[in-house]
């Protein structure tokens, strides 16, 4: 088995304009002290792995995107909201069909994973003779 680095970092969009290219490639929940944020991770076109925390509106966005989705994040800033009585941090995502790509999750790896099988236990309706199962 051979291991090899793996890459990434952790970008604060805090000026608006920043964007992010590349790969949607996980999104993992409960994360955070509160166990109530998401941390979204793009794997940019050099390979390297960058992930970003999510926001209620980031969230939203990226609900309907598919792991492997080529996307462009851009932190749009500030907003108020309607009523003009909190601030939230506004985003803007978009996807390139055409560069969407299959990304293996770990949940795919494990039903790719081949295992020692058994024969099938098999068991016949037991009859009024006291036929035993094989659990009995």
């Amino acid at each position: 088995m051979a291991f090899r680095e793996v890459s990434g970092e952790v970008l604060n969009m805090a000026e608006a304009g920043q964007k992010l290219t590349g790969w949607y490639i996980e999104c993992q929940t409960d994360q955070g002290e509160k166990k109530n944020s998401t941390i979204i991770t793009i794997q940019k076109e050099d390979g390297v792995n960058v992930s970003i925390w999510g926001s209620a509106v980031l969230d939203d966005k990226m609900a309907g995107l598919r792991i492997g989705d080529f996307v462009q994040i851009e932190y749009l800033g500030k907003r108020k909201n309607k009523t003009g009585t909190a601030e939230f941090k506004d985003w803007k995502v978009l996807v390139d069909d055409e560069k969407r790509r299959t990304i293996a999750t770990p949940s795919d790896e494990a039903s790719t994973q081949t295992t020692e099988t058994q024969e099938p236990v098999t068991a016949s309706e037991p009859t009024d003779k006291g036929d035993k199962l094989p659990w009995d």
